[in-house]
């Protein structure tokens, strides 16, 4: 769902470019023309500025790059000495280049653009300015950064399009605030806008916005899937059916690329299958260019898994080689392909085959791993060169300082010298006295000085912990990578070649060496995903140690799991190091305590992470622990030192155990 969303998100923004498609029902003939007349009859050179920006704005969307700087440059030269226009000129010029690579030019021009248009309180400025917020967040998100995106359009976007009073940008806001939703899985909270959104576009006077019925119609489809995915199947069929409407006099629509996924998907989750398959035919015949095929390609896999759940393995096959064909295949989703057409050949019989696609599978995945290595030794590479750079500077700062006060040292004791020289025979109380202050002095600046040589110290103690603790998860994702994908894809073989003998008459000895095979495979998958968890990345921290805890219970100990206020938007190095705290706290209470059961407390509020793991085991001497660390209590107080925290055990032979970590995240 979130790669349709990301398209959608664009298409009627970021337009006459290769990497989106532009839903396209009627014309804009009438508003052209209208345009065309403003630009004509304008008295001022202020209007006819307006009408041509408003021009050279509408054949960027066309695409004609011609007229769009015929018109900018007329619009930009008649704004000459009207402050509100020469403001507006920043965002159309900003529009202008929108496709294009230069990102920095285009946000200097939108944040030009809003801070001159600041002191007009007019609904003509407000629209300009919301508009010049949408684009930055769609800026933001383009470069990872949705949170970004969702400050953009919540608190910038959206209040400038209330006070401008224009329904469509007040629309659009609502719509870009609910596809950041999408993205992040919250459906319920994208749903709420989406549905303001469609109400905003469907109050829009058709002559003021063309692109009105376009508006409709991409999020009345995007609420139909969003509706499948809740499993608001009533809900999912009522928009199905008002886009079908909307778009039965526009039949040879592109939009339909969009509309025939999710009606596809609706059919299958309601059992009938047929119709499915039905409308992820119409999808695929329409083809087109490589970014209709995105969606064709969302189609066929659509029509493959329906295929599968009707057991049809030949006709799953067919579409699933036919996709493989697919130029524009992401690597990550060609392997997934690969693994289920293997699967579908298994389920047919034909181990032969099966085999085949698994080799291909691993050979595809070798030749992204080697390139991958490469990038990774590089960025290895520069990574250590600016950590001695890095340290380099260090200790010449530390040098010119210490060189600076000894200096400093040297220049105060020969002036004091000299007064002290002067004023020996007139006062000698006076000479004791500033003598006297002049020691603490230089003992302030001492300790001042070992002050900085200790925080010297700890930074480079923290650096080498950063450097520590990474390279150690890196090893882990690679461990966990070629234990999955080699070693794992070389006992799936086996067990494929083994099960194909099943055939013919087979001794005991070969079913219980595929029944070894099969623990195996999914013992070592455990291993792996305990080494990199698929979930911390896919789900989030809370979900991860959620089934960590479920993973680790066994009939001998019950874990309990507690959470609260856990935030999505902590960075995945910070959540990595709780996990592994986590990870290490359960594995010495499970190793050692004995215990029948282990309470996991995790608590974050505003930048502080609490973790308290509780055991009712045989407990420890803490005393004793502390004299010999193991490398597993190391590890710990590493991760906790790291993120700047503090650790305690109250722990006493026959009492339990409990461990309480703060961490400043």
């Amino acid at each position: 769902m979130k790669k349709l969303v990301f398209l959608l998100f664009f298409q009627l923004f970021f337009i006459a470019t290769n990497a989106q498609l532009i839903i396209k029902l009627g014309n804009d003939s009438t508003y052209k023309k209208n345009l065309d007349q403003e630009f004509a009859n304008a008295t001022t050179d202020s209007a006819a500025a307006y009408s041509a920006l408003k021009l050279s704005q509408l054949y960027k969307r066309v695409g004609d790059t011609k007229k769009m700087q015929y018109y900018l440059s007329e619009g930009t030269a008649r704004a000459k000495g009207n402050a509100f226009m020469e403001a507006a000129v920043h965002y159309y010029t900003a529009f202008s280049l929108l496709g294009g690579t230069d990102m920095t030019t285009i946000e200097s021009h939108l944040h030009t653009g809003d801070s001159l248009l600041q002191r007009f309180n007019d609904p003509e400025a407000y629209r300009i300015r919301g508009n010049s917020w949408l684009v930055l967040g769609t800026l933001a998100q383009r470069q990872g950064d949705e949170q970004g995106g969702l400050d953009a359009y919540l608190n910038h976007a959206l209040p400038l399009a209330e006070r401008s009073g224009d329904r469509f940008l007040i629309a659009n806001a609502n719509k870009f605030i609910g596809i950041v939703f999408l993205n992040a899985n919250e459906r319920k909270k994208a749903e709420g806008y989406l549905v303001r959104a469609l109400a905003a576009f469907e109050q829009t006077s058709h002559e003021a916005q063309p692109n009105k019925p376009e508006a409709i119609v991409e999020v009345t489809i995007i609420l139909a899937e969003n509706s499948v995915h809740l499993n608001q199947l009533d809900r999912a069929k009522v928009y199905l059916d008002k886009a079908k409407q909307l778009l039965d006099p526009y039949p040879q629509s592109n939009a339909y690329l969009f509309y025939y996924f999710p009606e596809g998907v609706y059919f299958e989750r309601m059992g009938q299958y047929k119709q499915a398959i039905q409308s992820f035919d119409k999808g695929i015949s329409m083809g087109g260019g490589n970014l209709e095929n995105y969606y064709v390609n969302r189609m066929k896999y659509g029509k493959f898994e329906t295929l599968l759940k009707i057991r049809d393995y030949p006709a799953a096959i067919r579409v699933m080689e036919d996709l493989l064909k697919s130029p524009i295949l992401l690597p990550l989703d060609k392997r997934v392909y690969m693994e289920k057409l293997a699967d579908a050949y298994a389920q047919t019989g034909n181990i032969r085959a099966a085999y085949n696609w698994m080799q291909k599978n691993a050979a595809f995945r070798d030749s992204i791993y080697g390139a991958n290595y490469q990038t990774s030794l590089i960025e290895l590479e520069k990574k250590y060169e600016m950590a001695q750079k890095e340290n380099e500077i260090i200790t010449l700062e530390a040098e010119k300082r210490a060189s600076d006060y000894a200096a400093k040292t040297a220049r105060f004791n020969s002036f004091s010298w000299a007064i002290g020289c002067a004023l020996l025979l007139a006062a000698v109380g006076f000479l004791v006295y500033f003598l006297r202050n002049s020691s603490k002095l230089a003992a302030q600046k001492e300790l001042n000085h070992e002050q900085q040589v200790r925080e010297l110290e700890q930074q480079q103690e923290l650096a080498v912990t950063r450097a520590m603790l990474e390279g150690e998860e890196r090893e882990r994702q690679r461990i966990a990578r070629d234990l999955h994908d080699g070693l794992g894809g070389a006992l799936s073989g086996i067990k494929i070649k083994l099960s194909g003998q099943r055939e013919t008459p087979v001794t005991p000895v070969v079913e219980e060496v595929i029944g070894q095979l099969e623990h195996s495979i999914g013992e070592l998958r455990r291993i792996a995903r305990n080494m990199m968890p698929e979930s911390l990345v896919r789900s989030g921290l809370e979900v991860a140690l959620r089934d960590l805890c479920v993973s680790l219970a066994n009939a001998a100990t019950d874990i309990e799991f507690q959470a609260n206020g856990i935030r999505r938007t902590l960075s995945i190095a910070i959540q990595i190091n709780i996990y592994r705290i986590v990870q290490e706290l359960l594995s010495n209470a499970i190793r050692h305590s004995q215990a029948t059961r282990v309470i996991v407390q995790c608590l974050q509020e505003d930048d502080h992470f609490l973790i308290t793991v509780e055991d009712n085991g045989r407990g420890f001497d803490t005393a004793a622990a502390k004299q010999a660390q193991g490398i597993g209590l190391n590890n710990i107080h590493n991760r906790v030192d790291y993120l700047k925290g503090s650790m305690e055990i109250d722990s006493a032979a026959g009492q339990g155990t409990t461990i309480n970590i703060e961490l400043h995240v």
